[in-house]
């Protein structure tokens, strides 16, 4: 693949290695490096999740705090690099959208716009009063301005996690079994179990018995392979606030039990 140019950035697809005018280079690992094509491909377009997590991932095992490590790792390093006008947006209930102005999309900026710009040099100030003061002023204005990030990043985390239940139950029937302490809740809009007790009981030889987690279960036809399930489960603590949500592109229909099993053992801090 040839290089690519956007902004003030110069991409070696070769070596995965980003750089800017000033010669500040940063190079991605190969699934972030992959994850960053992609949205450069589609540029100006949302990328859905499930896109990301089928072409990126090839369907494995992943949570989505997986994704949103390597987005905030991109977002750093065009951060680091000073990319001018660039942005990888995240579009709610979608997945994430690489901005590019397009006054930027193939062109470099000039060195003299690389430059760091020398700081603002203030006055001295012969007022005793206002030096005494202005510390006070500004102290105050901190105190606030942190009490309301605190306040907000508060409200915001609230209103994720209801967001990412709500979103996963809406409009949705669900079969209950009880297996142990954990609570499976099953819609198979696929129609691969077929027999619910023999389900329950070959989940039952794999789950640890003290394990207290309300586990969604959602089986449909897979968007990317016709004629083949797959699977999203969401994962709730019963005596806490944390969960979890994983997908799986890539079914074997003789081993929803043991993918399923897998799963809640992979995210047994939620058991807790």
């Amino acid at each position: 693949m040839d290089d690519i140019r956007f902004s003030n950035l110069k991409v070696d697809c070769t070596s995965r290695a980003l750089h800017n005018m000033r010669g500040d280079t940063v190079v991605l690992r190969p699934l972030p490096f992959q994850v960053l094509m992609l949205l450069y491909e589609n540029r100006g377009k949302p990328v859905s999740r499930d896109m990301l997590f089928s072409q990126c991932w090839d369907g494995s095992y992943v949570t989505d705090q997986a994704l949103t490590n390597v987005i905030s790792g991109i977002r750093s390093c065009l951060d680091k690099l000073q990319a001018v006008g660039v942005e990888v947006k995240t579009i709610t209930k979608v997945g994430y959208l690489l901005d590019i102005p397009a006054d930027k999309a193939d062109t470099s900026l000039s060195e003299d716009s690389e430059k760091p710009k020398q700081p603002l040099r203030s006055k001295p100030n012969s007022n005793l009063a206002t030096k005494l003061t202005f510390p006070l002023r500004t102290w105050t204005a901190s105190k606030w301005t942190t009490l309301v990030l605190c306040a907000a990043i508060t409200l915001l985390a609230t209103k994720l996690l209801m967001t990412s239940q709500s979103t996963f139950l809406e409009d949705v029937q669900f079969k209950e079994l009880q297996v142990d302490e954990t609570s499976i809740l099953v819609s198979d809009n696929y129609g691969l179990i077929s027999d619910y007790d023999n389900f329950r009981d070959k989940l039952k030889s794999q789950l640890p018995a003290d394990c207290k987690m309300n586990v969604y279960l959602r089986v449909y036809e897979s968007i990317y392979n016709v004629d083949e399930p797959a699977m999203q489960v969401f994962l709730q603590q019963k005596l806490g606030h944390k969960n979890s949500t994983v997908s799986l592109f890539s079914l074997n229909q003789d081993s929803i039990e043991a993918s399923l099993a897998n799963i809640i053992r992979q995210e047994a801090q939620l058991c807790e």
